[in-house]
């Protein structure tokens, strides 16, 4: 039944968590050029991972779960509100970061 309902799930990417993936790409292609790019790449990866298969990843803090890149040591905190058929992505987060850093911004 859950395998049916998550191809009608939609994600959605909060302003806080964009601007953590421009951070991570400026930093990327100030150390190499297009480096930028290959996160961004795996950015994506990872999200068409989640969409996949949701609720593979286990619940880390609270009611987010991370999902690691590939390639860039990376999460992406997230949650799934299954009555709207939502996946909101919180945050991208260097995985030495804190995730209890995640906490202030769902209030």
């Amino acid at each position: 039944m859950k395998k049916q309902r998550t191809s009608k799930l939609q994600v959605y990417l909060l302003e806080e968590a964009q601007l953590d993936i421009w951070e991570a790409k400026s930093y990327y292609d100030a150390v190499v050029p297009g480096l930028g790019k290959r996160f961004l790449l795996d950015f994506i990866h990872t999200v068409q991972k989640i969409k996949a298969n949701p609720f593979s990843f286990g619940f880390r803090h609270e009611q987010f779960r991370p999902a690691n890149f590939k390639i860039f040591p990376y999460q992406i905190h997230y949650l799934i509100q299954e009555a709207e058929l939502n996946i909101i992505l919180f945050a991208v987060l260097h995985g030495f970061r804190n995730p209890n850093y995640i906490k202030s911004r769902n209030k």
